[in-house]
């Protein structure tokens, strides 16, 4: 009689485990902090004043991949600074768009592959000669014959 009695609590409760197993429990998703630089093209006001950009549509994308994964506070501008400092402090996880320099990768974590490449331009305004004489090519010395 004990046999049995034990045999019908294992099986019952391997029935609760078999049950509870099937049961779709809400998986915690994983909230990263970070804001946004008012910077073309990385992060920019839309007309009906919702973020756009870039690093927006990243985000966007990062959490379409892995639901569990989600961004808050992006739809705030903070000075260049402030970002620095927030990382710092722990006030923000991520941030997206940080150029890669020796003292910040001291400082911050960067991924092995730059998310864009950053190239700037020099234009001056015709008539303004100053930044115009290193963006002349040389004059050559010797005349080609």
């Amino acid at each position: 009689m004990l046999k049995k009695r034990i045999d019908c609590e294992n099986t019952t409760i391997g029935i609760l485990i078999f049950i509870f197993s099937m049961i779709s429990f809400p998986v915690l998703a994983v909230e990263l902090q970070t804001a946004a630089q008012e910077s073309l093209p990385k992060y920019f006001k839309l007309e009906d004043h919702s973020m756009g950009g870039v690093c927006i549509d990243i985000m966007a994308a990062i959490e379409k991949v892995d639901p569990e994964i989600q961004f808050k506070g992006y739809q705030t501008f903070l000075p260049f600074k402030r970002l620095q400092q927030y990382l710092e402090d722990g006030k923000l996880d991520v941030f997206f768009g940080f150029k890669k320099t020796s003292n910040r990768e001291s400082q911050f974590i960067f991924l092995d592959r730059p998310l864009d490449q950053v190239s700037f331009l020099l234009y001056t305004p015709p008539g303004v000669r100053s930044y115009n004489r290193w963006l002349q090519p040389p004059e050559s010395s010797t005349t080609q014959q």
